[in-house]
């Protein structure tokens, strides 16, 4: 598929889909700019509601991650991997109710993150640690 086409199949409305296809990676660098530049649009109207202003300095604040999955294939385009992976944390968490400080959520956080992590890359636990 065409670059052109492929950027008036998305302006179209068209899904994500796509880009899991191998595209070149000077057509995914286009399309990222092109979805930034229309994000950029976005956020830079003066907005008078006060929850959208504080969305819009949400988006402004990260900005240079958002469509990340558009140059990097590996990327999911939303986060229900990561979301999945911590959902059983979260309601422990929550059940326990033990972690009412920063200090101690902190910590839960990274220790439940790391083999969150190696599961999600296939990864075994004590052979990763022995290999370290």
């Amino acid at each position: 598929m065409q670059e052109e086409e492929f950027i008036e199949q998305l302006r179209a409305g068209n899904e994500w889909s796509e880009l899991e296809t191998d595209l070149l990676p000077e057509v995914r660098e286009t399309l990222w700019k092109l979805a930034q530049k229309a994000l950029r649009k976005q956020i830079s109207k003066e907005y008078s509601v006060e929850k959208v202003r504080k969305f819009v300095g949400k988006i402004n604040n990260g900005f240079d991650y958002w469509f990340t999955f558009v140059i990097n294939p590996g990327v999911e385009p939303n986060n229900n991997r990561a979301e999945r992976a911590l959902r059983p944390h979260v309601v422990l968490r929550k059940i326990l109710g033990a972690l009412r400080n920063d200090k101690r959520t902190s910590i839960h956080e990274r220790i439940m993150t790391t083999p969150a992590t190696w599961g999600q890359n296939s990864l075994q636990m004590l052979t990763t640690k022995l290999t370290c």
